[in-house]
């Protein structure tokens, strides 16, 4: 008997939320059901593990596909075998939401005989093979991941096309970055007419707001649609110390006097944040090759959450103890502790099966530096300078590692 009460569910696959009649169904479209269906078929079910965040439906093409729809691969394959040995391409790949995506087609690939190996870039969306030539058909591979979601097409040539979301973020942020500090510099420095003053403060204010919105949204985005789904994301620490200090920044800026407020300093700090990404994203993308045996999935994926649990518990407690003794100051070093508390590097290599030494240092060294940024030692700005060269210097060490290990 049908009560007609809808039921809020999450779907197994992708994780967004949907509302269904029956609470029998699991799946928000068709599309998640048959890809459910194939990650377990062939034994991938390690995917939903490394998902660090809710996905977006699959768009599955039912329509008969035909081999032929990648005679350009085809071409571009032949070229590559005549010239070198192995074989090398870097193709567009949409369809990509997380490291849980990267890992399923890095895996796909390396199934077949002669791969030799595979990288996938969640920044620029593109897909890096290596095979040994005339043993391994690329267009059979490629369109088997059109079954999971995955479309890849051939990279544009032109010259803007080969930037990534990612840069263009970062180069857009450092140019209102670049002019919120003009701004506040002539303000400070030399003496303007009152009736400039306050086009200056909106200047300055519209260029944090573009910012917040150009460059906070790859960290916003994935986290709010990992809360939504019910999962913590390696970003969480992040965006919640970016929120903690627009807020604050915002609140001196709208309620006391414009001295007191850095909005420059919103802008500036988001762009440190893309360039320790972006930085973080071309040491390991295409060269960290790590062992195939080492510290599950399952476990660090469980550490992720569990360490951010233990991370925001504990600066809780130390802002109410400390908030006595230092005041409002006590919000800046909260601040700095989760901006320093960056564990992309640690989530990024857990698609590897890292040995658990690597993994332990690597949460010791997000601990030290979230130590570092709760003592007052370090401005927000300086924590994540640190949190970057820190996750640079250990994302290098680690790729040492793999070619002595190769």
């Amino acid at each position: 008997m049908a009560t007609g009460r809808i039921i809020k569910q999450n779907c197994k696959h992708c994780g967004l939320s949907f509302l269904s009649a029956t609470s029998d169904v699991s799946f928000c479209c068709l599309g998640c059901a048959q890809v459910y269906e194939l990650i377990h078929s062939k034994g991938l079910e390690a995917f939903y593990d490394l998902r660090n965040g809710a996905g977006k439906p699959t768009a599955i093409d039912n329509s008969d596909m035909h081999q032929s729809d990648f005679a350009w691969v085809d071409m571009l394959q032949q070229e590559s075998q005549t010239n070198k040995s192995p074989s090398e391409l870097r193709v567009q790949l949409s369809g990509l939401t997380c490291l849980g995506c990267s890992w399923l087609v890095e895996h796909l690939f390396m199934r077949r005989t002669g791969a030799v190996l595979a990288k996938v870039s969640l920044e620029e969306n593109s897909l890096w093979l290596r095979w040994e030539p005339k043993v391994l058909n690329i267009s059979a591979f490629l369109e088997e991941l059109r079954t999971f979601g995955y479309l890849a097409s051939p990279i544009s040539k032109s010259v803007t096309a080969r930037w990534s979301a990612l840069t263009w973020q970062l180069v857009l942020c450092m140019l209102f970055a670049f002019n919120g500090v003009l701004l506040s510099f002539a303000q400070t420095s030399t003496s303007i007419d009152i009736k400039y003053q306050g086009l200056f403060h909106l200047l300055e204010l519209c260029f944090s707001l573009i910012s917040i919105f150009v460059g906070g949204s790859y960290f916003f985005v994935p986290v709010w649609r990992s809360l939504q789904a019910r999962f913590i994301h390696y970003d969480f620490l992040i965006t919640l110390g970016l929120l903690l200090f627009i807020v604050t920044q915002f609140f001196f800026f709208f309620t006391t006097s414009f001295e007191n407020a850095r909005l420059w300093q919103i802008s500036l700090l988001i762009s440190l944040l893309l360039f320790g990404r972006w930085w973080h994203a071309r040491i390991v993308h295409g060269k960290l090759v790590l062992p195939t045996e080492g510290i599950a999935i399952r476990r660090v994926q469980l550490l992720l959450p569990l360490f951010t649990r233990g991370v925001l518990c504990s600066l809780l407690l130390f802002f109410i103890i400390n908030y006595h003794r230092q005041g409002p100051q006590i919000i800046e070093s909260t601040t700095a502790a989760l901006l320093a508390g960056t564990l992309y590097p640690i989530a990024r290599i857990v698609q590897n099966c890292p040995p658990a030494w690597m993994v332990i240092i690597g949460f010791l060294l997000v601990f030290i530096s979230i130590c570092i940024g709760a003592t007052n030692l370090l401005t927000p700005l300086w924590s994540c300078a640190l949190a970057s060269t820190i996750g640079v210097i250990w994302l290098h060490a680690l790729k040492v590692i793999s070619w002595v290990q190769a």
